[in-house]
């Protein structure tokens, strides 16, 4: 809904007190959001703070169904861009505008190359920091703007900091006198106001990031995130240093990402930072995310950083899960990491029973010759046994009378000689020899 005309009016006179005011009063009912487009439009700079503050969306367009004016559809980043409110966009740029989802609207929606030219360059004064998408990168200025004057210090695409070879790949203008590094502001901006408030809003993202620039100036000030995603190891080691919080909600996906990489030294780099709660509180979240992606090389990644003998809901171990599994691979790495061989789960079942009940891995059975499967599970129990798996370790059937029911010749060859042979109790009167069951169950499949 609109806002009525007693807001549109205390905006419209600055009145910010009076409009706290009436907030308090209409409290979850006040429509912050087209408060917020009546004060960008306005000019008001402490009443859209204050909206901002109290949660209107930074990234709100100027469209209003409402009311027409020639702005609709541009963000209201853009639009104060534009108005040369460079109060307002400060406010929003401090409140978390999208400042590439601002270009990105604005390149469609604005026409005046002038007018355009001046919303991209205010933005980028204030993009330091800023990573855009590989999709788009600087798309923005494929219309034919000149680039002479715009700053892209601390700019990157996908981690990348632009460099002036970067930059001719979005544009067909003389880079010449582009801003890239500290020393390009220093010859190409005359206006000194301009100039100190860049070099400012540098030093406050290098001190909140960390120091890291190449030998040709140029400032790498990519997000932790993003150098965790493409191993840039340095930019990892300054946003650290620097005091960024890998725990924090916007870095929450910092491990994941470095794992789904294959980027050991940093994950490790970056779960040194985290407490030992916290650290098992994030590999676990991580393992879940990737196990929803069936990401399972990223998984046993994650696994390598938790106890080796960490059980499940269920009481299963990872040596569990790679032993029903056939992993060899995983399976000798966890044994040789100190996996418990002869650990139960919760059914009273050992990785060897699992190994051995083509329950667990129907799947097999039915994608390959049963001797093809067979083989597999004798590897599987050659390898438990000769890390001292017990196979009189069970509940009500052994694994050798599982061997024996699945046919399996040479995993039986293996269990007989250590298998405990039990006399089989009937009932007071009747006792059968330890072998009579497997016999009839191998009789009764024929």
């Amino acid at each position: 809904m609109p806002i009525d005309n007693n807001t549109k009016n205390l905006i419209k006179n600055n009145e910010i007190a009076e409009l706290k005011l009436l907030i308090s009063r209409q409290k979850t009912d006040f429509d912050f959001n087209h408060a917020l487009q009546g004060a960008v439009r306005e000019g008001r700079a402490a009443i859209v703070d204050y909206l901002l503050d109290s949660g209107a969306n930074p990234d709100l367009s100027n469209f209003n169904e409402y009311e027409n004016n020639e702005d609709n559809d541009i963000t209201l980043l853009a639009k104060a861009a534009k108005d040369g409110n460079n109060a307002i966009v400060e406010s929003f740029i401090r409140h978390g505008a999208n400042i590439p989802l601002t270009l990105d609207d604005a390149c469609k929606r604005i026409h005046d190359l002038d007018t355009y030219g001046r919303i991209v360059k205010t933005c980028m004064d204030y993009a330091i920091g800023c990573d855009f998408d590989a999709k788009y990168g600087l798309s923005f200025l494929r219309r034919h703007l000149k680039v002479d004057d715009i700053c892209f210090i601390g700019v990157s695409i996908a981690g990348q900091p632009v460099t002036r070879e970067l930059l001719k790949q979005f544009t067909t203008s003389d880079t010449t006198n582009a801003i890239i590094t500290p020393f390009d502001l220093m010859v190409f901006v005359d206006d000194d106001a301009r100039r100190n408030a860049i070099e400012k809003r540098l030093n406050e993202m290098q001190e909140k990031r960390g120091l890291l620039s190449s030998n040709s100036g140029i400032v790498n000030l990519i997000p932790l995130t993003r150098a965790a995603e493409i191993g840039d190891i340095d930019a990892v080691k300054a946003r650290l240093q620097a005091g960024v919080d890998p725990t924090s909600e916007e870095n929450a996906s910092v491990l994941s990402l470095a794992a789904e990489h294959g980027h050991k030294e940093i994950f490790e780099i970056i779960l040194a930072a985290y407490t030992k709660d916290s650290a098992d509180m994030a590999i676990a979240s991580a393992i879940a995310f990737a196990k929803k992606k069936n990401q399972v090389k990223v998984v046993e990644f994650l696994q390598d950083y938790q106890d080796v003998n960490l059980q499940d809901d269920k009481g299963n171990t990872f040596l569990h899960e790679a032993a029903k599994k056939g992993n060899i691979a995983r399976m000798r790495k966890l044994l040789e990491n100190g996996a418990n061989v002869n650990l139960e789960n919760k059914d009273g079942k050992t990785p060897l029973y699992l190994a051995l009940d083509p329950t667990f891995d129907i799947h097999m059975v039915i994608s390959t010759t049963l001797d093809n499967y067979n083989e597999a599970v004798n590897t599987t129990v050659k390898i438990l046994l000769e890390y001292k798996a017990d196979p009189n370790k069970y509940n009500d059937t052994s694994p050798l009378e599982l061997a024996v029911r699945t046919r399996n010749a040479k995993a039986t060859a293996q269990l007989l000689p250590l298998t405990v042979k039990k006399e089989l109790i009937r009932d007071d009167l009747r006792r059968d020899p330890w072998y009579v069951d497997m016999m009839f169950s191998i009789v009764s499949k024929k």
